[in-house]
């Protein structure tokens, strides 16, 4: 027993340090294996850290993502896609993509080839330059455009593939609006008569329609050239400014002006400018759409000369020429009617047509109007009422015609003061023949004038002088035997009813007056103050009485002049009608009887 003894004490000594090693190591194997659960953990959630923000961010971007197994079938859809194919992404699920993104040629409306298949067949990414159309699930078509490219896995096989498209029927639909405006700005430009130019800021030509050709030259001989050397010398600068302005503010302008083309041939151009600006608003090109305008100047022109042609005729008429409608505004009119009724052209333009008459009259004006319309034509004598009131007799007459498809009346009116006056001096004058015929019938025989008594004969010829012509003072007058003095042999004053003689005249004191005494003519003066014949007995004679005007008749006897029957008139001067001169004569034919 004693020999085994250190042995077993050997034992116990050796495993203590054993032991304790042992626990290191598995102390060591723990840590170790708690190390690589949290490296995993870590990893993990990095992992689904990616995927989150990858998550997040296939959500997020404008285009529609889908990605598949490497058998093609639904393994993510972002929302754009889910809204453009109608598919919900747990309702597409492990389906295959063909059913999912079902396309057809947008030309053929033929099925187009998975693209799932040509990635995976490739093995490389694939991308289709023409848009085809996708047909949702609710059976709306869109045109869209794709791409996809293939996911690796170990050893870098195929997985998968993502699948990326887009929408672009609205691009698309903007390209063929704009494809389809160029066209027909192509085929508008090329076939109008009227000149379309595209210039850039300077003024030069970056687009000429084939209008132009016969104009200037060929589009393409056009380019880059400048548009202001061919304009006219005396309109250029004129044009030059016009389009600075253009510029400058942005704001198109309108101008006319004269283009010498091809051979030196003028034609005038009416151009409108517009401004063309880029995406950012800034001025980028000016367009000038021009016409000829040179067959409308001479139409123009024509119709200027006619129109000065009528205008010259309508205002040399005499009368008044009016031209109303069926409303009474007035449409044209001539001169006179201005200077008759004093009116101004834009007061003419507002009066209503009655404003010219009196109110008693304007009723009946209307009446012969309303007749116009109705019947074709009507006339009247009324009085036109001035601007400052004066009135004028006038005869009007209106014709209905037709004016731009409306009922319109053409007046004319004449100015009937003279006509008026001339018949109301005829009455007067009838009226004095008669009551001159009358006298003479009645004391042509009467027995004073026929008796013996010369000096009865002589009274009777100087009242009834007085009453016919309306006179102051009658007087008989007779040469002395040398004929060088004439004698009153009666003198009678109407308002004295006095019969006076014995005056005598001289030739010597009055010769002007004698001598024409001596022509054996009637001696009628209108105004005997100023007559070279009367004007002799002005200051002690007719100025003092009150004489204005002198008639003289010739009495003759034995073949020559032997005196003067003379008849004085009082007040405002006189003009002596040739029938009231008639019947002077004829009294001084009664005292010639009286004296044989």
């Amino acid at each position: 027993m004693n020999a085994t003894l250190p042995l077993a004490e050997a034992d116990d000594t050796l495993s203590g340090p054993l032991l304790v090693a042992t626990g290191l190591v598995g102390v060591l194997l723990a840590l170790l294996a708690l190390w690589s659960m949290w490296r995993r953990r870590e990893d993990l959630a990095r992992t689904r850290l990616r995927e989150q923000w990858l998550a997040t961010m296939l959500q997020s971007i404008g285009d529609a993502v889908v990605a598949t197994d490497a058998a093609g079938r639904v393994t993510f859809m972002n929302g754009v896609a889910q809204d453009l194919t109608g598919w919900k992404e747990q309702d597409a699920a492990q389906r295959p993509l063909l059913k999912v993104f079902q396309t057809l040629d947008r030309t053929t409306r033929q099925p187009t080839e998975n693209p799932i298949d040509k990635v995976v067949r490739e093995g490389h990414s694939t991308s289709r330059a023409e848009p085809v159309l996708l047909l949702a699930r609710d059976g709306s078509e869109r045109l869209v455009q794709s791409c996809a490219a293939p996911i690796r896995g170990e050893g870098g096989k195929v997985s998968g593939v993502v699948f990326v498209f887009n929408d672009v029927t609205e691009r698309e639909l903007g390209e063929s609006a704009l494809r389809a405006s160029q066209e027909m700005f192509r085929l508008i430009t090329n076939h109008i008569s009227d000149f379309i130019t595209v210039l850039d800021l300077e003024g030069r030509r970056l687009y000429t329609s084939n209008s132009y050709a016969q104009l200037l030259a060929p589009p393409q001989e056009l380019y880059m050239t400048s548009s202001f050397a061919d304009i006219h010398p005396d309109d250029r600068a004129r044009v030059e400014t016009i389009f600075a302005e253009t510029v400058r503010d942005g704001h198109g302008q309108r101008a006319e002006y004269r283009m010498v083309g091809r051979n030196g041939a003028v034609t005038e151009l009416e151009s409108l400018g517009s401004v063309i600006r880029d995406a950012t608003g800034r001025l980028e090109k000016v367009l000038i759409v021009s016409r000829d305008i040179s067959e409308r100047r001479r139409a123009d022109e024509r119709a200027r000369r006619e129109k000065e042609f009528s205008d010259t005729l309508i205002n040399s008429m005499p009368g008044i020429f009016y031209l109303y409608d069926a409303a009474r505004k007035i449409l044209r009119w001539n001169k006179n009617l201005e200077t008759v009724t004093g009116y101004t052209p834009a007061e003419i333009n507002a009066l209503d047509p009655l404003a010219y008459f009196p109110d008693n009259e304007k009723a009946l004006v209307h009446e012969r109007m309303l007749k116009c319309f109705a019947e074709g034509s009507s006339d009247i004598e009324v009085n036109l009422l001035s601007k400052d009131g004066r009135r004028f007799p006038y005869y009007f007459t209106g014709m209905r015609l037709m004016v731009e498809d409306r009922p319109c009346m053409l007046g004319v009116g004449i100015d009937i003061t003279a006509r008026l006056a001339a018949e109301q001096a005829l009455r007067a004058t009838m009226w004095r023949l008669r009551r001159q015929n009358a006298v003479l019938a009645e004391h042509a025989r009467s027995p004073r004038l026929l008796g013996a008594r010369l000096e009865d004969a002589i009274h009777t010829v100087t009242e009834l002088a007085t009453d016919a012509l309306d006179v102051a003072r009658v007087s008989v007058w007779l040469y002395d035997d040398a004929r060088t003095k004439i004698r009153c042999a009666d003198l009678y004053e109407k308002e004295d009813r006095r019969h006076s003689s014995g005056m005598e005249l001289n030739a010597a004191d009055y010769p002007a007056y004698f001598r024409a005494l001596a022509e054996e003519r009637a001696i009628a003066a209108d105004d005997a103050v100023s007559d070279s014949r009367t004007c002799e007995f002005a200051v002690p004679y007719l100025q003092p009485l009150g004489i204005s005007s002198m008639l003289d008749a010739p009495i003759r006897g034995g073949g020559e002049m032997v005196g003067i029957v003379c008849h004085e008139h009082t007040g405002p001067r006189r003009n002596w009608n040739p029938d009231e001169q008639s019947f002077a004569g004829s009294m001084a034919d009664l005292v010639a009887l009286s004296l044989e």
